[in-house]
């Protein structure tokens, strides 16, 4: 099995000393560098870690930011084809396992994702995909249930006009 370096942040700040299980707020990195969603969301990382005591861990999302598993040639047509849900999932999922199993206080914490747009989708999947994993989510403007067929992509300018 093959393996790469992905990049993650991790805050601790708001975790009380002694403190265990505290819940742990995962953000669901998107089709971006993860400090850029770090930096830009103030509500997860400051108000909600401080009003939960949380702990925040942000996971970059594979073939984005510095998570390049296969370095230059990650887009290359033989190595692109790993950039799917499933492997995201199962980045995420070792992340998770690996930061709880790293310290004794985490190691039955709840974990909440958060993610907007396509990382509010992530989180919201991931949730229905892994309930054991994920014991809740936040998706801000997620479109769920947007596919090609499902929905009028037109659909907003449609009632608006209605």
């Amino acid at each position: 099995m093959a393996t790469y370096k992905m990049r993650f942040l991790l805050d601790d700040s708001y975790v009380k000393p002694g403190d265990q299980n505290p819940p742990i707020l995962f953000y669901c990195g998107n089709e971006g560098d993860v400090w850029t969603f770090y930096n830009n969301s103030g509500f997860m990382t400051t108000n909600l870690s401080a009003a939960l005591n949380g702990l925040v861990l942000f996971g970059e999302h594979r073939y984005y930011g510095k998570s390049l598993p296969f370095g230059d040639q990650s887009f290359s047509k033989d190595n692109v084809k790993y950039l799917t849900l499933d492997q995201t999932f199962m980045d995420y999922q070792i992340l998770i396992r690996f930061i709880k199993a790293s310290n004794p206080a985490y190691a039955k914490s709840p974990v909440f994702a958060f993610g907007g747009s396509y990382g509010g989708m992530l989180a919201a999947w991931f949730r229905m995909k892994f309930p054991h994993i994920i014991q809740g989510a936040h998706a801000s403007s997620a479109p769920i249930m947007f596919f090609p067929g499902s929905v009028s992509p037109y659909a907003f300018n449609e009632l608006v006009t209605r």
